[in-house]
C-alpha cells in the first residue's frame, strides 16, 4: 500500500492539489482485478475540497497516469466518529470512471 501511495503523489500535480490529498488521505486501495482504486478521505472538507472543486479532475489523472489508463477511481469519507442522521443523508462515497 505505501508504495501505490508513494506512486500516486508522484503522479498527482498541482502541488496545491498534491498537497491536499497527502495531508488527508489515509488509505490507498487498489484493487488490480477489479481496475479500481479507492482514495480514504480523513476529514469532510477535504473530501468536501477534493470532490467539490477543480482537484478531482487532476485526482483521476493522476490515478490513470499511475495504475493504467482503465483504472476507475473512488473518493470515499472514512469517519472515526458516528454522523448525525442529517449527515448521513450526504453521499460518503463518489465513484468516477
Amino acid at each position: 500500500m505505501e508504495k501505490n501511495l508513494k506512486i500516486f503523489l508522484a503522479n498527482l500535480r498541482p502541488r496545491d492539489t498534491r498537497e491536499l490529498v497527502q495531508d488527508h488521505l489515509t488509505r490507498l486501495d487498489l484493487a488490480a482485478a477489479e481496475k479500481r482504486v479507492t482514495l480514504h478521505v480523513d476529514k469532510r472538507y477535504a473530501f468536501n475540497a477534493i470532490v467539490g472543486q477543480d482537484h478531482i479532475q487532476q485526482v483521476v489523472a493522476s490515478v490513470k497516469r499511475a495504475f493504467g489508463a482503465e483504472c476507475s477511481t473512488t473518493v470515499k469519507l472514512d469517519s472515526a466518529r458516528s454522523l448525525p442522521e442529517r449527515e448521513k443523508a450526504v453521499p460518503h462515497a463518489i465513484h468516477y470512471h
